[in-house]
């Protein structure tokens, strides 16, 4: 098995505004700057800077200047070369620096511990790489037909946490998604799956890369693929919340509550009931005391109550004075989509027929602020359970993609880029 260990020389970035004269196109938001080393503060060349999970990204020029214009709206920045640390900051089109942005990078050092040998991925390597495969791109049809296509860079750790599966990679990692028309340039920041638990966790920087060579029939197969893909997701439940439409997009929001568990004993009688075990030496006793009290402490301390009564979606919205919108999800929240079907993958075997989209969303962070195109304040801030949890990396839509047909298209200023623009 491949192991890598990166090295980092320096770990401080530092961004900064910087003068010089500001131009604005019409209907465009000009983000542009120059970026340079952080000691010597001479210009890097070359390096790419993308907005996050969109198609939109650029390649600083031999004096290290870039330029992108960009849609409205709330972006994280992904800056990157081989042998600097990668930046990562957020920007508002609505609050852009007149004078531009000077970016400083620090630079990095790669050590390889061990010599990359073909040999030396054994079948636990790809038993590895199958899990995953299949918790990182999914199940789903599109996820079927999405490869990731320098699989071999990956770093898989299945020894260092016992029942846990850790992933990383040195390398960006390239994705190339066939049924929506996508090659993705990955970077991926964590990856951990727990098989005792049955629960994955994972995060990164994606960059799209529109597949410009398809065409007309195939090309409209693929727009259909997005369009599908799109509703139902969790950029569309964003900006159906954003914009007021949500129960006009087709969502049904219920409140599902944490309760007690029944099947629990208290906490209590718990204890109590270790304390008696281990005082009698009466068989039945002991019998009746584990058998009803202490296996009992395994079970859940809460159950949930699904509360039947469709909720108002500005029940759980903030809108402040200024313009912005908060999420303020009290407990748990239960979302129907209903103008499309859970895949039959999803619904698996045994004579079970799909029915309407259901997810459960958990909100971490009270201070949880959502943005037009459908972008979110922190990444890790929502938990998903059901549906949405089941869809992943091979169903994940860029942020400048729209339907033709969403109410909100002509407010959010988004065009589908067809490349990397302004390379």
């Amino acid at each position: 098995m491949i192991r890598k260990r990166l090295k980092n020389l320096s770990t401080t970035l530092f961004l900064a505004f910087f003068l010089f004269p500001f131009f604005q196109a019409n209907g465009q938001n000009n983000f542009y700057g120059t970026i340079v080393e952080a000691n010597s503060k001479e210009p890097i060349p070359y390096t790419t800077l993308y907005l996050n999970n969109t198609t939109y990204g650029t390649v600083a020029n031999l004096e290290g200047a870039f330029n992108l214009e960009i849609p409205d709206g709330n972006y994280e920045v992904i800056v990157r070369l081989l042998g600097y640390e990668t930046l990562t900051f957020f920007i508002n089109t609505s609050e852009l620096a007149a004078q531009g942005y000077r970016i400083e990078l620090a630079e990095s050092e790669q050590e390889l511990e061990v010599i990359e040998v073909e040999d030396e991925r054994d079948d636990v390597w790809y038993r590895n790489l199958k899990t995953f495969k299949n918790n990182f791109l999914g199940f789903s049809i599109n996820a079927m037909k999405s490869e990731i296509l320098n699989e071999k860079a990956l770093i898989l750790d299945s020894e260092s946490s016992v029942g846990d599966l850790k992933v990383s990679s040195n390398e960006v990692i390239t994705i190339l998604n066939q049924n929506l028309g996508y090659k993705i340039d990955y970077i991926l920041s964590q990856f951990v799956y727990s098989r005792n638990q049955g629960k994955v966790v994972y995060g990164g920087n994606a960059l799209f890369k529109t597949d410009t060579t398809l065409r007309k029939g195939k090309l409209k197969k693929v727009i259909r693929n997005r369009d599908r893909a799109y509703y139902g997701s969790i950029q569309h439940l964003m900006q159906s919340l954003y914009f007021g439409e949500a129960k006009a997009q087709g969502y049904i929001f219920r409140e599902l509550r944490r309760i007690p568990n029944p099947e629990r004993p208290s906490q209590e009688l718990i204890d109590a009931a270790k304390i008696a075990y281990g005082e009698t030496e009466d068989v039945k006793k002991k019998d009746s005391l584990r058998r009803n009290y202490i296996r009992k402490e395994r079970l859940p301390e809460f159950a949930r109550e699904l509360i039947d009564i469709e909720l108002d979606p500005e029940s759980f919205i903030r809108r402040t004075e200024d313009g912005k919108v908060f999420l303020a999800i009290k407990d748990l929240l239960h979302v129907s989509y209903m103008k499309e079907n859970e895949e039959m993958r999803y619904v698996g075997s045994m004579g079970a027929r799909p029915t309407h989209q259901t997810s459960i969303i958990e909100q971490l962070n009270s201070d949880f602020e959502i943005f037009s195109n459908g972008n979110y304040s922190d990444t890790f801030g929502l938990l998903y359970e059901g549906y949405m949890a089941w869809e992943k990396v091979g169903d994940l839509m860029p942020l400048d993609y729209l339907p033709e047909n969403v109410p909100w298209n002509d407010k959010t200023q988004v065009n589908e880029s067809s490349d990397i623009k302004n390379r």
